[in-house]
């Protein structure tokens, strides 16, 4: 198995570490296939502590290549932003060169380009990767990601999903919300005697041809066990409260 791990070097009292790309049966001082970067922990001032080569890691780590515990915190994961929201997922593989589909959740499709880098989390922990080409191929998008070369690299992403920080994002407008701000909410409709009652939290959205659609999903406060399809429309929502974490609905328990 090729691992990513570091290689100490140095004094006794002054370590110094290679952070390599190895086959796990090496010796620990032994050979190596690639050196990504070094780890100086005794650095001072404004010497150079950690050096990574971000590109290369994705691409050993989209081979195969499994961090070791020691390397873990001097990988690209301790750059993923805390307020990430997910705007698309890799769906599968294209062609033999590396390419990916990418579903994309911005409207349009193809604003999904405009957020870089991408944050996406793998079995191997999270990468960061940059886009080196995308185009429209019937009604989807396929990409080529630096670091992705081949076949075997891109089925080792298909199912990640795709984070950005949302620090990315413009400003919502006026009555406009992004769905990460509405998943999650308690929705509340009516019941027969027009009182307010709770029908359950938004799970998802999804488009449709007409409008978009809210998934509500019960809760063990919810009037009952149904899950709802609720269309994000003007008539039927009448209030979203984000600080309180609610929306208000003109939709019935039994619609």
């Amino acid at each position: 198995m090729v691992v990513i791990r570091l290689a100490r070097g140095g004094a006794k009292k002054r370590p110094f570490y290679q952070v390599i790309v190895t086959d796990s049966r090496n010796a620990r001082d032994g050979r190596f296939i690639e050196r990504i970067g070094f780890f100086n922990p005794t650095a001072q001032g404004k010497a150079e502590k950690l050096r990574l080569d971000a590109d290369r890691f994705a691409h050993w780590v989209a081979q195969g290549a499994q961090p070791s515990e020691r390397s873990k915190p001097m990988t690209p994961a301790q750059n993923v932003p805390e307020d990430r929201i997910q705007i698309g997922q890799l769906r599968s593989a294209y062609g033999l060169n590396g390419w990916l589909w990418v579903y994309s959740n911005t409207e349009p499709m193809s604003n999904i380009f405009d957020y870089l880098p991408w944050y996406i989390e793998t079995k191997a922990g999270w990468q960061i990767v940059d886009v080196k080409r995308w185009k429209p191929h019937g009604k989807g998008l396929v990409v080529s990601l630096k670091s992705v070369s081949d076949r075997t690299a891109a089925d080792s992403l298909v199912g990640a999903n795709v984070w950005i920080s949302k620090s990315q994002l413009p400003q919502a407008g006026v009555d406009e919300y992004y769905w990460s701000d509405l998943k999650g909410l308690i929705v509340l409709g009516l019941n027969d005697e027009e009182q307010e009652v709770n029908l359950g939290q938004i799970h998802e959205l999804f488009e449709t041809g007409a409008n978009d659609v809210m998934v509500v999903r019960a809760t063990a406060d919810s009037i009952d066990g149904e899950e709802r399809m609720i269309p994000w429309h003007k008539d039927v929502v009448q209030r979203v409260d984000l600080e309180a974490g609610r929306i208000y609905v003109n939709w019935g328990v039994d619609f």
